[in-house]
């Protein structure tokens, strides 16, 4: 039997990797709740910096800013983790933490008030589906750069990815 604490077994777990997917993807899902319940319910944005973005670029340009700053920070927390571990890790999780909170509360405000009746699908898919997609053409471009710098042999017989990749996720 295994003594191992479980403050060890957690921090072998959170990796930034992890923290960056649990980060971008509580951001799509309350940003495509955000613009399910301002647009349907009586429910309000209450970010000031939010209503002014969605004011001056509209919600889709929103949601993509939104998905390419945090893009941009946790590349910032990659390029430290080398020398700083800790701080990346701690700086990841803060990130993380604040996307799931606003999906916790964005989540409380759709049981508080339900589904509007007057739903129109066309708006959140659009906004999510853009947000969705800059997500993807975002892990897309790392995980192409990363193809590109491996040596012909080892990209596999017909210039596709190796079986077993070397990318840890």
């Amino acid at each position: 039997m295994s003594t191992t604490s479980i403050k060890s077994r957690i921090a072998r777990n959170l990796t930034l990797r992890r923290l960056e997917i649990t980060a971008l993807s509580s951001t799509v899902l309350a940003f495509s709740l955000t613009v399910l319940l301002v647009g349907g319910t009586p429910l309000e944005e209450t970010n000031f910096v939010a209503v002014e973005l969605v004011e001056r670029i509209g919600w889709t340009g929103a949601g993509v800013l939104a998905i390419v700053v945090e893009a941009a920070i946790f590349a910032g927390y990659r390029r430290l983790e080398s020398e700083f571990p800790n701080v990346s890790r701690a700086g990841g999780g803060a990130v993380a933490a604040i996307g799931v909170a606003d999906l916790l509360v964005n989540l409380y405000g759709l049981a508080s008030v339900g589904l509007p009746e007057s739903l129109l699908w066309a708006p959140v898919v659009e906004s999510a589906g853009v947000v969705v997609l800059a997500g993807a053409v975002i892990l897309a471009s790392r995980r192409g750069r990363r193809y590109w710098r491996l040596s012909p042999q080892r990209r596999g017989r017909h210039g596709g990815l190796p079986l077993q990749s070397h990318w840890r996720y």
